[in-house]
């Protein structure tokens, strides 16, 4: 009987990135996965004041830089999904909690 983990996969920044959001020492705070009725879908974490969402289904398929970096007024303490939505994010700075709307990407008309 076999009980084998899946391989851990490590989810990073790229340099372009980096540069262009001036983001000086990236340090993760712990990534959150969302709750949807779906299950899984997306991951979110922060690092200094960016909080930064993965679409989990593009990384589980080897796309780890299909991620979206949103600036923030300060640095969050902490961040997570609301139960049961892949759209709303609740972040928490040391003063107050608020709501991140996250937006889906959509196409652009010509």
């Amino acid at each position: 009987m076999t009980n084998q983990k899946p391989v851990p996969i490590k989810l990073e920044l790229l340099p372009t990135d980096i540069v262009t959001h001036q983001i000086y020492q990236v340090k993760f705070k712990a990534a959150r996965f969302n709750n949807h009725l779906g299950g899984e879908s997306h991951i979110v974490t922060s690092t200094g004041d960016n909080l930064i969402t993965w679409d989990f289904k593009e990384v589980r398929a080897g796309k780890r830089s299909n991620y979206k970096i949103t600036k923030l007024l300060s640095k969050p303490v902490d961040c997570q999904f609301r139960i049961n939505t892949d759209d709303k994010i609740i972040v928490t700075d040391e003063s107050k909690v608020g709501l991140q709307i996250r937006r889906k990407k959509q196409a652009v008309k010509y």
